[in-house]
């Protein structure tokens, strides 16, 4: 299944950069970075490391597939104990070695929440202080023993967005009540 999602996101990234690279101008007639240049480069980026990632799926899926033809030829040879299968079902995962995704479903809803969250309260709140109670709220849940790191991260990356949108690309993010 793992397989099939990277190779669609692949797939997805390739469409997004061709019509990245149809549709609007890397450069302008000035020579400095167009429309299109931006997404050009998040488009190369995500066919690069979505391809990596298909390579290694692939190459998980084919050890695991030999792992798998490797164990039925031990069982068939020496008949083991009912104990021993039950040893991958305690573990949380499937025949082939990946983990089952009910361990994670409470993880997804929690994502999915605060991005559903971020979204609400981007325009009341504004780009910035969004972004700082976004990411302090998700690294809490997802990262709870380094808070330290947490609160620098939660500040640091808002204000690196900011620096990048707002001064030097002067494209603009959302203002709230503070005015930034």
């Amino acid at each position: 299944m793992r397989i099939w999602f990277s190779l669609t996101l692949f797939v997805l990234s390739i469409l997004y950069l061709a019509y990245g690279l149809s549709t609007l101008s890397i450069f302008t007639s000035a020579g400095r970075p167009g429309p299109g240049f931006f997404p050009t480069l998040v488009g190369a980026g995500l066919v690069i490391f979505t391809a990596i990632n298909c390579y290694k799926d692939f190459m998980e899926r084919r050890a695991s597939a030999a792992k798998a033809q490797q164990t039925a030829m031990e069982k068939q040879l020496s008949k083991f104990d009912d104990d021993d299968t039950n040893d991958q079902e305690e573990k949380g995962t499937n025949s082939q070695g990946e983990l089952s995704g009910q361990r994670y479903t409470k993880d997804v809803v929690w994502a999915i929440a605060l991005i559903t969250l971020f979204i609400a309260v981007l325009k009341p709140l504004g780009a910035i202080l969004s972004m700082v109670v976004f990411m302090l709220i998700l690294l809490w849940k997802f990262n709870p023993k380094r808070m330290k790191f947490n609160v620098l991260y939660s500040v640091l990356f808002p204000l690196g967005i900011y620096l990048l949108f707002e001064v030097w690309l002067r494209a603009g993010l959302p203002e709230g009540i503070l005015g930034y």
